[in-house]
């Protein structure tokens, strides 16, 4: 399982979900998760739940959102969790 890192793995500094709005993540109206949708494709997105960090990856096939959760394990904000 995947979850956004408390502390980044590059930097070490604390990571705050509101970081991933540079990202193009945006929080829901009852700020439950930070939620990216892809541009292309409305189906296409990554939700983050902002109480356990968990990611949730959904995909449609000719979708972005692999490229989008590369970003995020390359910037050091992705760590395997085991469940």
């Amino acid at each position: 399982m995947l979850k956004i890192a408390e502390y980044n793995k590059i930097t070490g500094k604390k990571t705050e979900l509101s970081e991933l709005e540079k990202f193009g993540f945006n929080v829901d109206m009852y700020n439950l998760w930070y939620e990216c949708h892809s541009k292309e494709n409305n189906k296409d997105n990554i939700i983050v739940n902002i109480e356990n960090r968990k990611l949730s990856f959904y995909q449609n096939y000719n979708g972005k959102s692999y490229d989008l959760l590369y970003d995020l394990i390359e910037q050091g904000y992705v760590e395997k969790v085991e469940e």
